[in-house]
């Protein structure tokens, strides 16, 4: 299987949005359960989007090549 730059830019683009969402969401959940373990899995996915935002802000040149 083969993937070029215009696939890895569709498959890590969106993450970052869902994934902050989805991370706050679980963020007030540990809030509002007082777990300590549940703020911190929150606290892990947001710098999971923020790495895969990186990733996606520097995919485009690449893509604009591919079209």
């Amino acid at each position: 299987m083969n993937i070029n730059p215009a696939n890895w830019h569709l498959l890590v683009n969106h993450l970052p949005i869902i994934g902050s969402l989805f991370s706050i969401l679980i963020l007030l959940l540990g809030m509002f359960r007082r777990s300590i373990p549940i703020v911190n899995l929150s606290l892990v996915l947001l710098v999971a989007c923020a790495v895969s935002s990186m990733i996606a802000s520097q995919k485009p040149e690449k893509v604009l090549n591919v079209i």
